[in-house]
């Protein structure tokens, strides 16, 4: 994991590594991890955070991690476009389904082929302008169609938070994509910003837990 040097910098970051189990303690809590969309959301928080521990792990060799990386970011959009699936119905979601199975395809015949040990920038902004382009596609689909319980929906703020993350993660690589050629000043700036996305992403899917009520959530149809 990268460091700053700045000790409450790097306290911060470390301490975010376990936020990503929040939402997954309050389903627990809740008994709500059999509902709707809160499956996969559970599914998504435990990946990430035991994709952010790996790379805590002190002496790890960074080009050991870039498999690790690929692997964790590749489902990271699997279960996220399982879960803005549920927001879709007729041909988009079946066009989804048949995207699912393709994009898997591709991806293990490109990893076959070039080795998972390969970091492919193109195949990075390829996989988050697929989430940014499904998320905001299934949020505008809820406003329109479920306006009267909105807050209600999981998907909703499941939907606000990832975009909001994924959009700050843009802006940042078009800032600049490789934190180790900046200036150690900006990337620390750019560390504390993925901080902050990354604090408010889960917070967002903190509430999707919170507010969820299952009499009048309309995200009820089958996720498979």
């Amino acid at each position: 994991m990268f460091k700053t040097g700045n000790i409450f910098i790097d306290a911060f970051t470390q301490g975010l590594v376990f936020i990503p189990l929040l939402p997954v303690i309050v389903i627990l809590i809740r008994s709500i991890y059999q509902k709707d969309v809160l499956t996969f959301l559970m599914i998504l928080c435990l990946l990430n955070f035991i994709g952010s521990l790996i790379l805590w792990i002190p002496k790890t060799n960074k080009l050991s991690l870039i498999p690790v990386q690929n692997i964790f970011s590749l489902l990271e959009l699997l279960v996220l476009l399982q879960i803005f699936k549920s927001a879709l119905s007729g041909r988009p979601r079946e066009f989804l389904k048949i995207f699912l199975i393709a994009l898997l395809s591709a991806s293990v015949t490109y990893y076959s082929l070039q080795g998972m040990d390969r970091t492919s920038m193109l195949i990075a902004s390829l996989q988050d302008g697929i989430i940014l382009v499904i998320t905001a596609t299934s949020l505008l689909h809820l406003i329109r169609n479920n306006h009267l319980y909105i807050f209600h929906s999981p998907l909703f703020w499941i939907a606000v938070g990832t975009l909001f993350y994924f959009v700050m993660t843009a802006l940042l690589d078009v800032a600049g994509r490789n934190f180790m050629q900046l200036p150690s000043s900006n990337t620390t700036d750019k560390v504390i910003l993925l901080n902050i996305a990354s604090l408010i992403r889960y917070f967002f899917y903190t509430l999707a837990v919170l507010f969820y009520h299952s009499s009048r959530s309309s995200d009820n149809t089958p996720l498979f």
